[in-house]
């Protein structure tokens, strides 16, 4: 029996109100602790990363805006603008 198997078995449609259901706040957080530390360098994790940084601590990636720059640079000196 997979998990979603189990899941529906225990009269679940979903993974997330199983555990939302059957565990406190703290282990919740505990669970996604692990889930965040061990995916850290994951795209889309790093894109909610990025946009908190952003949103709630105004965050500016300066390196980005820079390589941004540049190659917009490069780019209109080799079309010969």
């Amino acid at each position: 029996m997979n998990n979603a198997e189990i899941v529906q078995w225990c009269g679940y449609d979903s993974p997330f109100d199983m555990l939302k259901d059957n565990m406190t706040t703290e282990e919740l957080l505990d669970l996604l602790d692990g889930f965040v530390s061990e995916a850290i360098d994951i795209d889309c994790l790093d894109d909610y990363i990025i946009d908190i940084a952003r949103n709630q601590f105004n965050w500016v990636d300066h390196e980005g805006a820079k390589a941004d720059a540049d190659e917009a640079a490069y780019q209109q000196y080799k079309d010969g603008d």
